[in-house]
């Protein structure tokens, strides 16, 4: 019978599958999340991007549901599958990451339901905001929590306070949208001002409508997006 933990095995492969729950895998597997999955975005694309973090134009980190291995958090739970960053190591794309293993840590230390901080909690997109600025996973997990459950600005937001913070967000789906929002208008309450553009990824019908509804400006792939947000950026 096929379950769960063969399908965990073929996405993670023998090794990375035993790392995370410490027991034999069901079979054995390269990790074929890392070998198929196919980015939506081309080496030009991820290069621009590099470039740009390299430069110091920007930053940038991913803020996903998939299952994440927390890297500096006391306390982790074992069974954080690292789904979240097989790919992006794939792509040679290193950033900051807060995945559903960050949200739930989170929630455990303060006990609360992993999905009150998930997206489209605005707490997933102030993390993912403080990651991007350069803060400590730790310390933009609970900077993000204090801000919009005790209307805080700690220290880890700060370096948002630019006065021409700029949120560039790229997703596929209605509920990072509405994360950005929410966490926009409550950064903005704090008196953090920002300017938010939000780039709709996708190619579907279905998808395209209701993103297109939260008022995102739709692309076919990320390599459209990223070149649009490119010349946005350097005004050409």
């Amino acid at each position: 019978m096929f379950g769960l933990q063969h399908w965990e095995a073929f996405a993670l492969g023998t090794d990375s599958y035993r790392e995370t729950y410490r027991v034999e895998p069901p079979l054995e597997s390269s990790s074929l999340l890392s070998e198929l999955d196919k980015p939506n975005i081309s080496h030009r694309g991820l290069e621009t991007i590099r470039s740009a973090i390299r430069a110091g134009a920007l930053g940038a980190a991913v803020f996903t549901a998939r299952p994440s291995r927390p890297q500096s958090l006391p306390g982790v739970m074992p069974d954080n599958s690292p789904e979240a960053e097989i790919p992006l190591r794939a792509m040679n794309l290193l950033l900051p990451l807060a995945g559903y293993g960050q949200m739930r840590w989170l929630a455990d230390r303060h006990n609360q339901r992993t999905d009150a901080y998930l997206k489209p909690s605005p707490v997933h997109a102030i993390a993912a905001m403080a990651l991007a600025g350069g803060a400590p996973e730790l310390d933009s997990l609970e900077a993000a929590r204090a801000l919009v459950e005790e209307g805080v600005v700690q220290p880890a937001l700060e370096p948002l306070r630019t006065g021409d913070l700029r949120i560039h967000l790229f997703e596929d789906t209605p509920t990072g949208i509405r994360s950005l929002q929410q966490a926009a208008r409550i950064l903005e309450k704090s008196g953090i001002h920002n300017d938010v553009t939000m780039f709709g990824i996708s190619g579907s019908n279905e998808k395209i409508k209701a993103l297109e509804g939260l008022g995102a400006r739709i692309f076919a792939t990320l390599d459209e997006g990223v070149e649009f947000a490119r010349r946005q950026l350097t005004g050409e």
